[in-house]
């Protein structure tokens, strides 16, 4: 089999980080080049010390435009404007890049890979009801009768793919389908 090349794309936080580090040592064992291209935020601390034969490139954190505004929200920005550098990165790697791993929160990245024309794949490290009720909650909340999850209590969800699950179990980011953080979660 060919060695290939794969960057990986992880969002803010380290529970996303350390998954992709992992993924990235997997490629590694199997022959394959790997690096993790990750965001700067000033809150974030990369141990690539602790991962010698995994590369990392830290790209820019650009200040968010909304400061104000709530933590996943400024996260979102923090990947939208690091686009350009990790545009950047990607053109300026030797070897081409056969694929761009990205985490489930870099949706924006879809367009830079587009851009220098490398295929893109997301990595989602949770579980598949997780990512059953991810997939299904764009086509799922505009049927919910009431304004949120957060109004219905006990009430139990169905989605295809997962246990059903009460409203007020609901991942947070997700109880309030009017907010920004929901909105941008969905879309």
């Amino acid at each position: 089999m060919a060695k290939k090349t794969f960057v990986l794309y992880p969002s803010l936080g380290v529970g996303h980080l350390i998954p992709m580090v992992e993924l990235a040592k997997h490629l590694l064992r199997h022959g394959h080049d790997a690096a993790i291209a990750v965001v700067d935020a000033p809150d974030e601390d990369v141990d690539a010390a602790a991962n010698p034969d995994v590369a990392f490139r830290l790209l820019p954190a650009l200040p968010s435009p909304h400061p104000a505004a709530d933590p996943v929200m400024r996260g979102i920005d923090a990947l939208r404007l690091a686009g350009p550098a990790l545009r950047d990165y990607l053109r300026s790697l030797p070897a081409a890049v056969d694929a761009l791993l990205l985490d489930m929160f870099c949706a924006d990245a879809l367009d830079v890979a587009a851009e220098v024309g490398v295929p893109a794949y997301y990595f989602f490290a949770s579980g598949a009801s997780a990512l059953a009720v991810f997939l299904n909650l764009p086509y799922y909340y505009p049927a919910v009768p009431s304004p949120s999850f957060r109004e219905m209590g006990a009430a139990l969800l169905r989605f295809p793919g997962a246990p059903p699950i009460r409203a007020l179990d609901m991942v947070f980011a997700a109880r309030d389908k009017n907010s920004a953080r929901t909105k941008a979660r969905l879309h």
